[in-house]
């Protein structure tokens, strides 16, 4: 998975990512766990590499943090935001 390449102006504001999609001028916020995600999304990770940097950096289990990551991530896809 990997984070559209073209139109996304991305910016980290007091630990937060504020992302402006150019080509829906809709801005979007990202902060926590999903900041870790965002991150890791911009060069091109797995599902299981979310979950794993998602586990290392909060010290939980891949079972609990694997819902989140799938539900933030299909939040992404929705706002088209990730490349098919």
């Amino acid at each position: 998975m990997k984070l559209r390449a073209d139109n996304l102006s991305a910016r980290e504001i007091d630990g937060d990512i504020v992302v402006l999609d150019l080509t829906s001028s809709q801005y979007f916020t990202v902060s926590g766990s999903g900041v870790v995600i965002f991150e890791r999304l911009e060069a091109g990770a797995t599902e299981d590499e979310l979950v794993a940097a998602v586990c290392a950096e909060y010290d939980v289990e891949p079972e609990r943090a694997r819902p989140d990551v799938r539900a933030f991530v299909q939040h992404l896809v929705a706002a088209g935001l990730i490349d098919d």
